[in-house]
C-alpha cells in the first residue's frame, strides 16, 4: 500500500546488485506497472503491478519477464493496452557474448501475471540481426506496434504490428531507410483509430560537426501506410544553414494530444542550449515555427527537460534543470495552444539556484487545477546525499497550490534517487518509481491535495 511517510517508501524489489532503467505506466484501473532491469540477473527484465491503492499484485521482487545474460544496459519498451495488459518490447541479448542485441522479443502480460503471448514471447526480428533501442506501444484497437534499430545497419529502422492475439498485422515490417545517415528510433505512441506516431533521430557527420535532426511519421492501423505524406515530417532541421542541432544523447519527448496529433519537446544547441516545443496536428502540420518555439529563455544551459500535456485545455507544461555560472536550479513554464508563454519569459522557479548543486526534473503531471511537478534536489557533489524527491503543484497561473508549496515524497538521507520516473494515475494522483544505491526499486505516490498515501 502507498506509504504516508516519505521516509518509508514502498519497496518493490530488493536485489544484491545494480537495478536500473525503471519505467512506470498507468493502468486503466488506476494502478500502475513498474519495470526495471536487474544486473545481478544479467540485466533481466522484471515487472510489478500495483493496484490503485499501491498494493503489489504479484510476488515480492516482481515477475521475471525476460531472462537475459548481458553486461550492459539497453533501452526497452513498456506500454499498457486498453484491457490493462502490459506490452513489453526488449532485445533478447546475445548470450554467447554476454552483450545486448537481437533478436527483438514481444511480450504481453495480463493483470493476473499470465504470459498471453507465451513465456518466451514472440520473436520479431531475425536471430542473426543485432538490434538496438527496442520500443513499443499498445494501440487503441488492442494491438501493439514495435520498433527497433539495427546496430549493424544504422540507416534502417523497422516497425511491425501485432494484433491482440499476437498475429502480425502488417504484411511486412515498415522500414525507414536513409543511406549515409545513422537513424535511432526515439519514441512511439498510440494515436487515433489504432494508428501510431513515431519519431527518430537522424545523425549526419559533416566536416564541421555532427548534425542531429528529428523526424516523425504517422502510420495507419491496418497496413502501416504513411498518413503524413510519403516522406517523414521534419520536427528539427539540423544543418549548417539552420545553425541548430539536437545535442548528443538527448531523447525528444513525444506525447499524444488525444486528437490524432502529437506534442514534441526537446532541447536544441546553437550558441546556448534551450528547450523547445513543437506540435503536429492530426494531418502532420506543425503548429509552431520551424524547429519549434523556445520556452526556456537564453540560458547558458537548460537540460534534462520534462514535459506534460493537458488535452483538456491544450496546455504544455515544461520543467528543466537550469544551470547558470556554477549555479543549478529547476524552472517551469507553460504554453497555451498558440505557443504563448504563460508564466513569464523566464518561467517560474521550482527550486532556487544553489552553488555546485545538481537539480534533476522527474515529471510534469497535469491534474485538475494545474500540474504536479517533481524533481530531485541533489546537494553539492562533495555531500552527494541526501537526494530528496520533491513535488509542487502549480495552478494555471504558475502559483503554488498547496499550503506547503513543496512536499517531499522521498527523504531518505542514506540512499540515492536514481532512474526516477513518474506517471499520472487514471484516478488522478501521481506516482514515482526509482532505484537506490542499496539495490532496491522503490515507489511513492502524491495526491492532488499534497498528501502521501491512500487518499481518504
Amino acid at each position: 500500500m502507498w506509504s504516508s511517510d516519505a521516509t518509508k517508501n514502498l519497496i518493490l524489489s530488493q536485489s544484491v546488485g545494480e537495478v536500473a532503467n525503471t519505467s512506470i505506466c498507468a493502468t486503466p484501473d488506476g494502478g500502475f506497472y513498474v519495470s526495471w532491469l536487474d544486473a545481478d540477473e544479467g540485466y533481466s527484465l522484471f515487472l510489478q503491478r500495483l493496484d490503485v491503492h499501491g498494493n503489489a499484485m504479484w510476488a515480492s521482487n516482481g515477475k521475471l519477464i525476460c531472462r537475459r545474460d548481458i553486461r550492459s544496459i539497453i533501452t526497452y519498451g513498456l506500454s499498457v493496452d486498453p484491457d490493462g495488459n502490459a506490452i513489453v518490447g526488449i532485445d533478447a541479448g546475445i548470450a554467447a557474448l554476454h552483450a545486448p542485441g537481437g533478436p527483438v522479443l514481444a511480450f504481453k502480460v495480463s493483470p493476473a501475471g499470465d504470459f498471453l503471448w507465451g513465456s518466451t514471447g514472440i520473436t520479431l526480428s531475425p536471430p542473426d540481426v543485432v538490434v538496438s533501442t527496442v520500443l513499443c506501444c499498445a494501440t487503441s484497437d488492442r494491438g501493439a506496434v514495435f520498433t527497433w534499430g539495427k546496430t549493424e545497419q544504422e540507416d534502417l529502422i523497422s516497425l511491425t504490428k501485432l494484433d491482440a492475439a499476437g498475429n502480425q498485422v502488417w504484411a511486412t515490417n515498415v522500414a525507414r531507410d536513409t543511406p549515409d545517415a545513422a537513424l535511432t528510433p526515439t519514441n512511439i505512441i498510440a494515436s487515433d483509430n489504432g494508428s501510431v506516431i513515431y519519431a527518430y533521430v537522424q545523425s549526419i557527420n559533416k566536416m564541421s560537426g555532427t548534425y542531429n535532426s528529428v523526424f516523425t511519421q504517422k502510420l495507419a492501423a491496418g497496413n502501416g501506410a504513411n498518413l503524413w505524406g510519403d516522406t517523414p515530417v521534419t520536427v528539427v532541421d539540423s544543418s549548417v544553414a539552420t545553425g541548430v542541432t539536437l545535442p548528443m544523447g538527448v531523447v525528444p519527448t513525444l506525447i499524444t494530444d488525444s486528437a490524432g496529433g502529437a506534442v514534441f519537446g526537446y532541447s536544441l544547441t546553437d550558441t546556448t542550449e534551450r528547450i523547445y516545443v513543437q506540435r503536429m496536428n492530426s494531418t502532420g502540420r506543425p503548429s509552431f515555427a520551424p524547429n519549434g518555439t523556445p520556452v526556456s529563455g537564453n540560458l547558458i544551459d537548460a537540460s534534462a527537460a520534462r514535459f506534460g500535456f493537458d488535452p483538456r485545455d491544450g496546455r504544455v507544461y515544461i520543467a528543466w534543470n537550469a544551470n547558470y555560472t556554477g549555479m543549478s536550479g529547476v524552472r517551469a513554464q507553460c504554453l497555451d495552444n498558440a505557443g504563448a508563454l504563460l508564466w513569464d519569459e523566464a518561467g517560474v522557479a521550482l527550486a532556487a539556484y544553489e552553488p555546485l548543486a545538481f537539480m534533476s526534473p522527474v515529471a510534469m503531471l497535469p491534474v485538475t487545477g494545474g500540474v504536479i511537478a517533481a524533481w530531485i534536489q541533489q546537494p553539492p557533489q562533495a555531500a552527494f546525499l541526501p537526494q530528496p524527491l520533491r513535488t509542487s503543484m502549480l495552478d494555471p497561473s504558475g502559483a503554488p497550490v498547496w499550503q506547503n508549496p513543496v512536499v517531499d515524497v522521498k527523504t531518505s538521507a542514506t540512499s540515492t534517487t536514481d532512474n526516477a520516473v513518474g506517471a499520472l494515475s487514471t484516478a488522478g494522483y501521481g506516482a514515482f518509481a526509482w532505484t537506490s544505491d542499496d539495490y532496491t526499486v522503490r515507489a511513492q505516490n502524491i495526491n492532488p491535495d499534497g498528501t502521501l498515501g491512500v487518499a481518504s
